[in-house]
């Protein structure tokens, strides 16, 4: 998976989330193979709002990234005060969140 279409794949998912009324989802990419680097990762989450991502929406990212580039997500997302994305390497932590609202 390039930028390219992973970035497809997000404005695919975001149209079904609008048309179907929800407002909570899981993106597993645990078994993606990520053909981007640490800069790929940050842009995602800084252009989150050119996605058409608004803070209504809640969106837990499962992933195995190496610990550098899941670490650098949850910041960059932290930092720009981006409160409802979220990285997690556990199923059950990234749930427990989407349902938690917090």
């Amino acid at each position: 998976m390039n930028v390219e279409s992973r970035n497809k794949a997000a404005l695919e998912t975001i149209k079904f989330m609008r048309e179907k009324k929800i407002n909570k989802v899981l993106w597993d990419i645990r078994n993606a193979k990520l053909d981007y680097t640490l800069i790929g990762s940050h842009m995602i989450v800084t252009n989150l709002d050119k996605l058409g991502v608004t803070e209504k929406e809640r969106i837990a990212v499962l992933d195995a990234l190496d610990k550098e580039q899941h670490e650098h997500s949850k910041n960059v997302a932290l930092n720009r005060g981006i409160f409802n994305l979220s990285y997690f390497s556990r199923l059950d932590e990234a749930l427990k969140w989407l349902i938690s609202g917090k």
